[in-house]
């Protein structure tokens, strides 16, 4: 198992304490692209995904509804390539 497979097992086990630094960094080991917006906020989106944009604010831990999107996202690049 990789260290971004191990970073992404400990984000499913536990998606409430995670902190916006560490969600943007699995993201972007997964070729999301991340633009920081105005103020509190990122947005990331992947030129796999139309449509996919998720803004995350910068927060030491985000709400679980944050982290669960960004996990769907993942799961739908990983399902592509199988």
């Amino acid at each position: 198992m990789t260290s971004k497979e191990k970073r992404l097992q400990a984000i499913r086990e536990n998606p409430r304490g995670v902190s916006d630094r560490e969600l943007i960094g699995v993201l972007m080991s997964y070729d999301f692209k991340v633009r920081r917006a105005k103020g509190s906020h990122t947005v990331v989106t992947h030129p796999d995904l139309p449509g996919f944009r998720l803004t995350v604010p910068r927060s030491r831990r985000l709400q679980r509804a944050w982290v669960i999107s960004a996990l769907n996202a993942i799961d739908q690049i990983l399902e592509g390539d199988k």
